[in-house]
């Protein structure tokens, strides 16, 4: 039985790789191969090849000056933010509101083992998402420096306890989350909040890291003895990656105490959690009758609602909406002059391309119109069976994502115009094309969710995450978005900024007539047809 749980909870994150939601049949060896290659390589290949420059930049000095642990502290610091940001968001829904919960409790199935089969790959996940910045670091470490079967196994052995503890930290923070949506509401709130504060902090050290890491490299000695006399704790921890017995037992020892800990808690509050009712006050609007509203305002309300009423939802289709105003905030403050000075040393007006650009990638974190029509899911029926035309659906779907995306793009594109002191006719036509770019990924998105829609799923996860529609709504409108701004600064050459930056408008806007055509006539048939 426990094999079975596992099996089904592994097949549900990796679900996509293997079965074909659009043609509903399994996918050929083939294709499940070439799933997991491009899986590989945009986390291996990208993320993995830059830290294993970090690793070969660092390795030499740290290791070679004898600060090793100092070395693996480095890079353990960067994987435990990976594997946070990867998993800890993910566990609460993962351990407590998958949709078959209640089928799996009614089942004659031990808790422990529902209980355990949700937290395996939990533990799996950190694993990997640990591993794209551990392995490189090892590797590194394992081919430069000289081996002994001890450093091997204790600097291994390492990467696996900074799992661990990735692991433990997650769980916390679901059962953190978990107790707060007894108390209030609207938990998700909060856990955007906790999780907007925590992605502030990752840049905040990220866009430092860099002086960090050249810092530490030119004062080694300095910067090890300080750490090690002010955090003896964590230098005998870091340690154990060189093989030392003390530090192995000690770190092993109370890294599986946590990890026991762990269940023990989680053991006692999982019925009760797993199965608490959504708290809430009462409906006040109950006694006083509800507002009549439009079919369309229903509908989007609707939408709305299914946004804001999930964390998972927000935090992995919705950072747009607050990263867009602060990028324009910043640009109407410092990006005039940083801007200017670019083109002053390159001699080319780049400066509105690299704007437009830099919009775009931004725009790319809202995709809430790729993963809508799969979280329909069980609930699909119900939208079908309701009497409003499918069109109005969709349009609601899609007007989500414009107004969550297409006003803060207005305001940021404004503010930066503004803060460049760009000319009044281009500052017009950069608003525009930065809007246009905002609709025409809309239209994408929503073509994508319609085109490779996945009803069957247990997990928020899946189609929120790791479903097609989201892969190509992000990574599309990177390659959109590399191409309008590379179009534009090859006819800046020819024509004036702005002549160049109407033409690409035109271009996007005729593909985004072209997607919403699609979606109003093919898309609603496919819809239909789910």
């Amino acid at each position: 039985m426990l094999k079975a749980l596992i099996k089904k909870q592994l097949m549900e994150i990796f679900r996509s790789y293997f079965f074909d939601y659009k043609k509903s049949k399994a996918r050929s060896k083939a294709g499940t191969i070439a799933f997991f290659i491009l899986f590989v390589f945009l986390t291996a290949g990208v993320i993995g090849g830059m830290l294993t420059g970090l690793a070969i930049l660092t390795c030499y000095t740290l290791c070679g000056a004898g600060y090793t642990w100092f070395y693996f502290l480095i890079f353990a610091g960067i994987a435990m933010i990976l594997g946070l940001f990867g998993t800890v968001f993910n566990t609460f829904t993962g351990l407590y509101k998958p949709r078959d919960n209640d089928l799996l409790l009614s089942c004659p199935v031990p808790v422990n083992a529902i209980l355990f089969s949700r937290l395996l790959p939990v533990f799996l996940l950190d694993l990997v998402y640990t591993g794209i910045v551990m392995v490189p670091g090892l590797i590194v470490y394992w081919i430069l420096m000289p081996q002994t079967a001890l450093t091997v196994i204790g600097s291994f052995l390492f990467w696996v306890v900074i799992a661990l503890i990735v692991f433990v930290l997650s769980c916390l923070f679901g059962w953190v989350v978990a107790q707060i949506s007894k108390k209030l509401k609207n938990k998700s709130i909060v856990t955007v909040l906790i999780a907007v504060v925590a992605l502030v902090l990752y840049y905040v050290v990220y866009f430092k890291a860099t002086y960090m890491v050249n810092d530490i490299l030119a004062n080694v000695s300095l910067y090890g003895e300080a750490l090690k006399n002010a955090a003896y704790p964590l230098y005998l921890f870091a340690r154990m990656s060189e093989g030392n017995m003390l530090a192995l037992a000690i770190s092993l020892a109370v890294t599986l105490a946590l990890t026991a800990l762990v269940w023990v808690v989680q053991s006692k509050s999982f019925i009760a959690i797993a199965t608490a009712s959504e708290s809430g006050t009462t409906n006040k609007k109950a006694a006083a009758g509800y507002k009549q509203r439009s079919v369309y305002g229903a509908m989007l309300r609707r939408e709305m609602k299914r946004f804001t009423s999930s964390a998972n939802y927000m935090l992995n289709a919705g950072l747009g909406v607050l990263m867009i105003p602060a990028y324009g905030i910043f640009m109407l403050v410092m990006g005039g002059d940083r801007f200017a000075g670019l083109d002053a040393t390159t001699g080319l007006t780049i400066s509105p391309v690299l704007a437009f650009a830099a919009m775009g990638v931004l725009a790319s974190m809202n995709d809430m119109a790729a993963p809508s029509v799969s979280l329909e899911g069980k609930n699909l029926w119900l939208t079908r069976s309701l009497p409003v035309s499918t069109r109005t659906v969709l349009c609601a779907k899609g007007t989500v994502q414009l107004l969550l995306s297409g006003v803060p793009m207005l305001f940021a594109a404004v503010c930066t115009a503004v803060g460049m002191h760009t000319p009044f006719v281009q500052a017009v036509v950069l608003v525009i094309t930065a809007v246009l770019f905002t609709i025409l990924m809309t239209a994408v998105d929503l073509w994508a969710g319609i085109r490779f829609a996945n009803v069957n799923w247990t997990n928020e996860i899946v189609p929120v995450k790791q479903g097609a529609p989201v892969f190509i709504g992000i990574f599309g409108a990177w390659i959109v978005d590399v191409v309008c701004a590379g179009a534009v600064f090859g006819l800046s050459l020819l024509l004036p900024m702005s002549v160049a930056m109407s033409i690409v408008a035109l271009l996007m806007a005729g593909f985004a007539v072209l997607l919403v055509r699609w979606v109003s006539t093919k898309g609603v048939k496919a819809f239909e047809a789910l």
